[in-house]
């Protein structure tokens, strides 16, 4: 929904996917980032797997 509401106000997307445990992977969404970026939405819990994230990845993102 995330996606459906930037894109209904004029703004761009950047998908960055989970690695293969369905975990973000902080200096690859750092890499792939565009110097840009405003915003960016870390569904915890994720939707589907319930997966919630370690305090220590949210922290790395945010220091990026």
């Amino acid at each position: 929904m995330y996606e459906v509401s930037a894109q209904i106000n004029g703004n761009s997307v950047i998908r960055i996917n989970l690695n293969e445990d369905f975990e973000p992977e902080p200096q690859k969404m750092i890499e792939e980032a565009d110097k840009n970026l405003k915003i960016l939405f870390l569904c915890s819990p994720n939707n589907p797997t319930g997966n919630v994230y370690d305090e220590k990845l949210v922290v790395a993102l945010l220091k990026g």
